[in-house]
């Protein structure tokens, strides 16, 4: 299966650094990539599993606030 590159119109990333983890959202735009916005919350050099998931639901969280969208559902 390959997919096609001008199909992919919304592409989040995420950055667990050592001391905050970043969700980034780029997005097609008149057929060119743009960086859309960012999101960060505070992280720690080690990184168990379930802290990741904690920062990375709080980079999210961050996002929606720059970028008025929600990403999550608030459950």
């Amino acid at each position: 299966m390959t997919l096609d590159p001008a199909s992919i119109g919304s592409i989040l990333a995420f950055d667990f650094g050592a001391t905050s983890t970043r969700a980034l959202l780029v997005e097609q735009v008149e057929g060119q990539y743009r960086f859309i916005g960012r999101g960060t919350a505070s992280s720690f050099l080690a990184h168990p599993q379930n802290e990741m998931m904690a920062t990375a639901r709080q980079a999210l969280y961050d996002l929606s606030a720059v970028t008025g969208r929600h990403y999550l559902d608030p459950q």
